[in-house]
C-alpha cells in the first residue's frame, strides 16, 4: 500500500502554533477515562507542523475531496 499523508488538528499544537510551526516534533497522545485518569493512547514521531500557507492548502484539498465533511460527520 502506498504511503498517504493525512493531516489532523490537535488542540495542544494549535495553542502553541506560533512556537512550533514549520518544526518536526514528537507527540504523545492521551485520553481521559470516565474516572478522570489520563491514559496513554499512543504517539506520533517526526510529526511535521505545517506552516500557515501549507495548512491553508491542505484545507483546500480536504474540502475539495470531501474529507473535511466526512471528518465533521
Amino acid at each position: 500500500m502506498a504511503n498517504r499523508i493525512h493531516y489532523t488538528f490537535l488542540q495542544p499544537v494549535h495553542k502553541s502554533f506560533h512556537n512550533v510551526t514549520g518544526k518536526t516534533i514528537d507527540i504523545l497522545l492521551y485520553t481521559i477515562s470516565p474516572t478522570g485518569d489520563r491514559l496513554y493512547a499512543g504517539g506520533i514521531s517526526n510529526c511535521e507542523v505545517l506552516q500557515v500557507d501549507q495548512a491553508r492548502e491542505a484545507l483546500k484539498v480536504y474540502k475539495k475531496r470531501g474529507w473535511l465533511k466526512s471528518m465533521v460527520e
